[in-house]
């Protein structure tokens, strides 16, 4: 009796947890596919970091989800015949998803490096 009651109790709470793990890598295959298709093409960039995957309620949107990540790429410049620069830069793209996790909008904020 003790392990149905137990069960009944922690089942709901793993298959949430398993859920949200599972949502939160779905959304950040879709992202990263998004970002080197259209947003950094033909651009190194890597996540920095994310935040997880939150609710979005709008009225008459069809965005459900909401990620907010910092990405960083890296950008050589050459400096003279010989030598080159590496420049990286810090972004923090706020992205919106649908119910599929697939992005339909991302905003993007641009930190200025300060050498």
């Amino acid at each position: 009796m003790k392990i149905i009651l137990l069960a009944f109790f922690v089942l709901p709470i793993v298959v949430k947890a398993q859920f949200k793990k599972s949502a939160q890598e779905l959304a950040t295959e879709n992202i990263t596919k998004y970002l080197s298709s259209s947003v950094l093409k033909d651009r190194v960039f890597k996540m920095v970091s994310e935040t997880d995957i939150r609710t979005f309620n709008a009225k008459d949107s069809d965005i459900s989800w909401m990620v907010e990540q910092q990405v960083e790429t890296t950008d050589s410049q050459k400096t003279s015949d010989t030598s080159s620069k590496t420049i990286k830069q810090l972004y923090n793209f706020t992205f919106y998803l649908d119910r599929k996790f697939e992005v339909l909008r991302s905003d993007c904020y641009y930190h200025v490096n300060k050498e």
